[in-house]
């Protein structure tokens, strides 16, 4: 693992990077404004490349200006950003009048790795062309309570190009458990993860997790992460997982 000012730099440019595909970015100041392409809106964060550790480098007029450009394009004003690297964005946000939450955010090294299925779950990687892709986009909306993405064809051709690797579960030739894995060059990120109720506390996610891991390594990936739940912190430190920072989250999700 590199060392925490390198590694947390690394990280910072790939939730930068990974996002594209769906945005158009645009610079305010030391903020990066995410506008979306996609039916669903993005947010603002500070800028990855600039060194914005210094007391006071974000200030409430540059998350104004930044919440004003995604209020132009139709969006709410949101915001995401790693507390370590920008330790003002906190206040700053606070001084706008809005609220946060965090997560611990973890990191691990691409390491082949044994999976051994739970019992009576098949474990597979979808395809583009799978038609699987619908019932795992709707396994995740039921997981966590939301309404369905339909984007189904914006999927397919992430899967396509291999800005997504999806892995699921199934029981009885049903989709019922869904992890994404968003690689780019070294670095990847673990998304999407989901489990329909009934299914729950089987250890499929930590499967999937692990089948995702050795994909990763396979595909040249170097570096993992993830933002843990409270409920999946353990499972992840068991699988070689470590918080390496706290992501934070404007308003809360």
């Amino acid at each position: 693992m590199l060392a925490d000012g390198e590694l947390l730099r690394r990280i910072d440019m790939h939730l930068d990077a990974t996002v594209r595909d769906s945005t158009d970015p645009y610079d305010v100041g030391p903020m990066r404004v995410f506008v979306s392409r996609r039916p669903w809106p993005y947010y603002a964060r500070p800028r990855a490349e600039l060194d914005l550790s210094a007391p006071g480098a974000v200030q409430v007029e540059h998350v104004r200006a930044a919440a004003e450009r995604l209020e132009a394009a139709g969006a709410p004003a949101a915001f995401e950003w790693i507390g370590e690297r920008v330790p003002s964005m906190a206040d700053a946000v606070a001084a706008y009048g809005q609220t946060w939450t965090t997560a611990p955010l973890q990191a691990m090294g691409a390491v082949p790795m044994a999976v051994v299925p739970p019992d009576g779950a098949v474990l597979r990687l979808l395809g583009p062309d799978d038609d699987a892709v619908v019932s795992s986009s709707r396994v995740l909306a039921a997981a966590f309570g939301s309404e369905a993405s339909e984007e189904h064809e914006h999927v397919r051709r992430r899967l396509r190009l291999g800005l997504n690797v999806t892995a699921v579960a199934e029981v009885d030739g049903e989709v019922v458990s869904t992890v994404t894995l968003q690689p780019l060059g070294a670095v990847g990120e673990l998304v999407g993860g989901g489990t329909l109720h009934a299914y729950r506390r089987r250890g499929l996610i930590s499967a999937l997790i692990r089948m995702l891991v050795d994909e990763a390594s396979r595909r040249g990936v170097e570096l993992l992460l993830l933002s843990a739940t409270d409920d999946g912190i353990r499972a992840y430190e068991q699988i070689g997982f470590r918080t390496v920072a706290t992501l934070y989250e404007s308003p809360p999700d």
